[in-house]
Formats: C-alpha cells, structure tokens, sequence
C-alpha cells in the first residue's frame, strides 16, 4: 500500500469506501509489478543487443543476422585525413614484375610471311630487330622422383671387418615417402588447413601419386615431433618477453568441443588446444605460470588465478577497453559489468 495511504479501521467504512481502497491497494500492487516488468525487459532487451562490437562476445557468435558495420575502421580515417587513397601512395617504391636474367626456356617466334607482300619469310629474310616478353608460370606437374640408396658392405684390406654405409633418416624401409613429400604435407595441414582427403586428391591429380590418408597423418604426427624443439624456445622466449598478449576460443576437433590457447607477442605466436577453457587449459599451454612480465587479456576471470604468481601486472586489449567503455554507457546491471568495470579501472592505475 503507498505510504500516503492511512489505514483506516473496516468497521467506519462504507461499502464503496471499502471497495475505494481495495482498488487501490491493487492498483499499487499493478504498479510495483509493471515496475519490475519494465526492468526485467530491459535487462533482455539489452542482453539482446550484445554482439562483438559491444561486448566480449566473440565475431562468431554474431551469426548470420551480423550487420554491416558502417563505421571506419581507425586506419581509413586516417587516410581520410591525410587525403591519401588505399594501395600505393605517391612516391612509393612500387613492386611489378620483373624479367628473369637467364630465362630457364627461350621459345623463338619467327613471321612466315610478309605482312605487305605476302612473301614467304623462311627463305632470303634478315633479322631487323627482336622484342622480347616472358611469362612467368608454374612448371608442368611430374610424378614422385624416384631416388634409390645403394649401401655398400666393404670390408676392411686390413682387419677383413666388414663395415655398412648408413642409409639417410628418411630412408628407413625399401620404400618410403621422402621429407619434401612429408613437409609438403605438414604445410598442407597444419598451415593451410586442407582435409586429409582433399590432400590426398592432389597428390593424385597433380602428381598421379596414390598416397593413404594414413600414411599423410603419419607424416603430419612425425612433423610435430621434429618441431618441437622450436615449440620450447618460443615458449622459453614467450615467458622471458616483457608483454604477453593471451587469449581463447573454442573449436572442434574430430566434432569434440575443444579450446584454443593462445600466448604471443609482436613476433612470437604458440597455440595449443585443451579440453578445458580455464586454469587447467591455460597451465597447459606452459606460458604464464613462468611469465614475469605483464600479461594482456580480455579479463577473463581464470587469467586473475592465484597461481600465475610471478606476473608482474595485468592490462586488457584495447578492444575489451572499448567494449568496457561501450558497457558502461549502457544500463548498469548484474555483477558482471561491475567486476569488468574494476579491473579496468585496476589495470589503467597499474
């Protein structure tokens, strides 16, 4: 009942008096419920126009209802300023072709007749000049070289030891697929993403090669392992760098929900994949539990653990910075803006 209302006794009041108060008292209790109501659907509302540009969701959760966005990005508006057009600018070193020195094949192309008199050219012609063109283009595609390793057995003239030449690491059985193939092949996957299938297709319709999808993943499996002393230096060199950008996303691997940690700087990238998104998956990666410098994340709670001890402060990208300004111009609601809020206003004093 509003507080303006004075209780008054049932007993003095007439029956439309009563009835008077009754519709009151319920009218308040309408009021306060629409009240509530009206929140409620601004909450939704708002949670409602979240997208990439406006919060922490990522681009692919925009879906295909994502709009265009009609702002410039910082880079065009600069260009914008500077009256300057995209591509090469004006006194810019430029790149074009350039001829080859010692073409690999020289083709000659010779007139067979005159174009005024329609005599032949073949016979009694001379030279009166050349003009010269080349074309640069993919050399035709051949099968599998074929080398053959013959390891001698020779025996000593003078102890009648019989002593075998070593055959290379990549020549372990009769036959087998030489490391141009199987670095092919790890480019192929891991670099440019083609299903095993499709590379096996290639090589068939390119190279006539029948290569099994099996033997294809065994070479990409044996790749990562040659690798992986260059995985730990970049890991060595990543908890040494005096900045740390880190990151997540979730991804599919074989149909299983999977996630993607990721550690770089301006020149060192090292991805790993998990099945947890938090502490446990981020400690896998090996990168921030020996991190003594600053870490730069998108506030994700689990980078604030306690067991990242050694860094020495935190900071968000700018994106998140402007996703957290973006936030706070809207309706303050739930704990989750405000804990976004303080760490942003904890990592600008840092």
């Amino acid at each position: 009942m509003p507080a303006d209302v004075v209780a008054t006794p049932t007993s003095s009041l007439s029956g439309t008096e009563a009835l008077v108060l009754l519709l009151l008292a319920v009218c308040w209790e309408q009021r306060r419920e629409i009240g509530r109501l009206e929140q409620r659907n601004e909450e939704l509302s708002r949670r409602l126009g979240l997208n990439s540009t406006n919060s922490s969701k990522p681009p692919s959760s925009d879906g295909l209802k994502r709009q265009r966005r009609t702002a410039r990005s910082p880079e065009r508006e600069r260009r914008k300023k500077l009256g300057r057009r995209a591509g090469k600018q004006k006194g810019a070193p430029g790149h074009h072709l350039a001829p080859v020195v010692e073409p690999k094949r020289v083709v000659a192309l010779l007139p067979a007749l005159c174009e005024k008199c329609y005599a032949s050219l073949v016979e009694g012609s001379t030279e009166a000049g050349v003009e010269k063109r080349q074309v640069l283009d993919m050399p035709p595609p051949s099968g599998l070289e074929a080398t053959e390793y013959q390891a001698f057995h020779l025996r000593c003239g003078g102890c009648g030891e019989v002593t075998k030449a070593a055959f290379p690491e990549w020549a372990k059985a009769p036959v087998s697929y030489g490391p141009r193939l199987q670095a092919t092949a790890s480019y192929w996957k891991v670099h440019q993403h083609v299903p095993y299938e499709r590379m096996a297709e290639q090589l068939h319709d390119i190279h006539g090669a029948d290569v099994s999808v099996g033997a294809l993943a065994a070479m990409v499996a044996r790749g990562g392992e040659r690798v992986q002393p260059a995985v730990e230096e970049i890991k060595r060199q990543l908890q040494r760098a005096p900045v740390v950008n880190v990151d997540e996303t979730g991804g599919h691997v074989k149909g299983v929900l999977k996630w993607v940690h990721g550690a770089a700087t301006d020149r060192l990238t090292l991805l790993g994949i998990d099945d947890r998104r938090g502490v446990v998956g981020i400690r896998a990666l090996g990168v921030l539990e020996e991190l003594t410098g600053i870490v730069i994340h998108d506030a994700w709670p689990a980078y604030w653990s306690a067991r990242f001890e050694k860094l020495s402060g935190h900071g968000l990208c700018n994106a998140h910075y402007a996703e957290a300004g973006i936030m706070r111009n809207q309706p303050a609601s739930g704990p989750t803006l405000l804990v976004l809020a303080g760490r942003v206003a904890l990592s600008s004093s840092a």
